[in-house]
């Protein structure tokens, strides 16, 4: 006799577990787009990444807060074969600058979203404050993204992470230390400005 999990069954007995095929399209350039519904779906789950923000600038005395994670939201949608839905992928803001004795604000990333579900992006860094992560609505999921963190002058300040992001860090370890994909915020208190938030994503899996 064989037990399995508690329960006996005869010996020469064979089970085949089959896990569920799990099908997925990621779009990650920023701007407006269509998918189309492929041939017997009825129903897909749509997840949506705001765009993280970009960093406040190095200043004089103080570094530049990171950005704000973009806000993450999901939802499953009863659809019909060759439908067309329509979404805009969000964009990372752009890094804030050196400004004689300071810095200029990271602008905020703009939003990932439907026409009824939206991940909005995160809030750009400041002088020495962190950038609010974005917040989401209109999914059967809404997490809002981490806000980002200032650790003072002249260290490197962490961008935050996007919401149910699945990066293990926010900003990347080498210059221009953008964002990464999806939604995190942009790693503040550097010197090179060239970079930015990580851009927004949204995803269909049926």
């Amino acid at each position: 006799m064989i037990t399995i999990s508690g329960s006996t069954i005869t010996s020469g007995v064979s089970f085949i577990q089959e896990t569920p095929v799990v099908l997925q399209i990621n779009f990650d350039t920023p701007g407006a787009n269509t998918w189309t519904v492929p041939s017997g779906v009825t129903s897909v789950t749509i997840k949506l990444w705001g765009g993280g923000g970009g960093s406040g600038g190095n200043g004089y005395i103080d570094g530049g807060g990171g950005g704000g994670g973009g806000a993450f939201a999901s939802k499953v949608l009863t659809v019909t074969p060759a439908q067309v839905l329509s979404f805009t992928v969000g964009t990372g803001g752009g890094a804030g600058g050196y400004s004689g004795f300071g810095q200029t604000v990271g602008t905020a990333g703009t939003a990932s979203n439907t026409a009824t579900i939206t991940a909005e992006g995160g809030l750009g860094g400041d002088d020495g404050i962190g950038g609010a992560g974005g917040t989401a609505s209109g999914g059967d999921v809404n997490t809002s993204g981490q806000s980002g963190i200032y650790a003072g002058s002249p260290i490197y300040s962490n961008g935050g992470l996007a919401g149910n992001s699945p990066n293990a860090t926010a900003a990347s370890g080498v210059t221009p230390y953008s964002g990464l994909q999806p939604g995190g915020g942009q790693r503040g208190g550097g010197t090179d400005f060239t970079g930015k938030g990580g851009d927004g994503r949204v995803t269909f899996e049926w």
